[in-house]
């Protein structure tokens, strides 16, 4: 995944050269892009995708999750080991937006409405 954000980096914010040079703005241009991106997008490897049909197509909404919670954790780790300046929070910076939060719930409750009875049902 850091690979895949050093890409988009390079294609979309070339003067930033450094994790210490990324600011709150950096981060909400990621989540903007996380939010546009499709399958295949600054991935290096993309034959597997295009040979099942599925490069180019819209992530799930679940997918979103794990593209921020990398940066997260990332940005969090170099900020409490003092190797960059806190510029922004990110816990608050890059987590993930309501909006998906919320179609990941509704996407939640269908595939429990339409797994039938024995979602219910004790083990």
């Amino acid at each position: 995944m850091l690979a895949k954000i050093g890409r988009w980096m390079v294609a979309e914010h070339p003067d930033i050269a450094e994790p210490g040079q990324w600011t709150r703005q950096t981060c909400a241009s990621w989540v903007a892009a996380v939010d546009r991106m499709t399958v295949g997008d600054f991935s290096q490897w993309t034959h597997s995708m295009r040979s099942q049909g599925r490069l180019g197509k819209p992530r799930t909404a679940q997918s979103t999750p794990g593209y921020l919670k990398v940066p997260r954790a990332f940005f969090r780790d170099l900020h409490e080991w003092e190797w960059i300046p806190r510029r922004f929070d990110p816990a608050h910076a890059l987590r993930t937006p309501r909006s998906v939060r919320a179609l990941m719930a509704r996407t939640r409750g269908r595939s429990l409405m339409t797994s039938g009875p024995s979602c219910c049902v004790p083990a």
